[in-house]
Parts: C-alpha cells; structure tokens; sequence
C-alpha cells in the first residue's frame, strides 16, 4: 500500500469542519504502488552486406541512412538489434541492446559478403522478434530493410524466391511488426522487387 497516497486522498476528502481531527481512512482512499516498466521499442535493421550493396552509391546511401535512424534511435531511447545477410545466409550479427554505439560500430564493421539472401535476412529478423516476444509479450517491433533488392538467393532451393519473400512478409506483417523499406540504389533506379516487398509488408 502507498501510505502517502492514501493518507492525502482521506485529508483531501476531509470537510474543513473535520481538517481539525485526524484523517479517517475509508476503504475509498485506499492506495497502491504500481510499478510501471518503460515501453522501449526495439528496432531490428535488417542490412545487406551482399557484394552489389557494399559498394559505390550504394553503400553510401544505405550508410547514410542507417546512421541516420540510429541517431533517432538514440534520441528516443529504443533498443536496436543487427541482422546481416550475404552470401548465403543471414546472421544476428547483434543481438537486441541499449547501445546506438555498438550497433553504429557493426554496421561500419560489415564487409561484402556474396550473394543476396533477402528471404534469410527476413526471415531471421522475424524470428528474433518472436524470441524476444516471448520474454515481454509487450514488445514493440519495427523491421528496418536497408537493401538494393537484388535478391538472388531462396530458403530453400527452388525457383520460388519471390513466393518466399511473399510469405515471409505475410508473417512478419500478420505479427503487427511495423517495416520500413529503404531502396538503396541510387537517383531514379528504384527495385521493382522492393516496391512490391513494401506493399507484401504493408510498409509505407
């Protein structure tokens, strides 16, 4: 019980005939203590690191870019977690933290690496928020994809990759994860395959 809460709620209810004797608490002024934790949201960037994406305009826009939302991320004090793909897998390259500065320091630690697994790289960001789901069912994610949509690279081997993307899209957008896509080719020479990965995700 808050003591100093109930206390102030049975003088507050008090006539002034009745402010010259001591406060009679009434079960009505009963208080208590709630502890409530802070919603920090969790940012899980999902980055190529494929040999078409590190390089020339590219690597600059998605740098820049990436910089740009972990300085926001900082501001607002939300948790930030890495998912790289290239060549032919996807990997957590950080788990979800506190530190924009760690997190800055991977994304400019990260060197070519291959192909384009897109479905891989999503696919593990969507399993990394379901795990952390499970630790605070509160959780509030949003998926960054930072790529130039050269994906070449399915699950499973197959001539069904964009069916892949399209499902795995379906998953994360059905668990309420917001997305948001970021075309790193540069000028007018925006991807088809990320124009549609936006409406599969329902991203803006």
């Amino acid at each position: 019980m808050d003591v100093g809460a109930t206390l102030l709620a049975a003088a507050l209810r008090r006539s002034r005939v009745e402010r010259s004797a001591a406060p009679k608490v009434e079960s009505s002024d009963l208080r208590r203590k709630v502890r409530v934790r802070a919603e920090r949201p969790l940012i899980v960037f999902v980055v190529d690191r494929s040999e078409s994406m590190l390089a020339g305009a590219r690597r600059i826009a998605a740098r820049k870019a990436a910089l740009g939302l972990l300085a926001r991320a900082y501001l607002t004090r939300d948790r930030v977690a890495v998912v790289a793909f290239g060549g032919d897998e996807a990997e957590v390259v950080l788990e979800p933290t506190s530190s924009v500065a760690l997190a800055r320091e991977r994304l400019q630690a990260m060197e070519p690496s291959g192909a384009t697994p897109l479905a891989s790289g999503l696919y593990r960001a969507w399993q990394l928020i379901r795990s952390e789901r499970l630790r605070d069912p509160s959780c509030r994610a949003c998926v960054v994809l930072l790529s130039d949509g050269e994906a070449n690279v399915p699950i499973v081997p197959g001539p069904h990759l964009e069916a892949e993307l399209a499902k795995t899209a379906s998953m994360i957008r059905s668990d309420g994860v917001r997305c948001l896509v970021v075309d790193a080719n540069p000028g007018e020479s925006q991807s088809p395959l990320l124009r549609r990965l936006r409406r599969w995700l329902g991203s803006d």
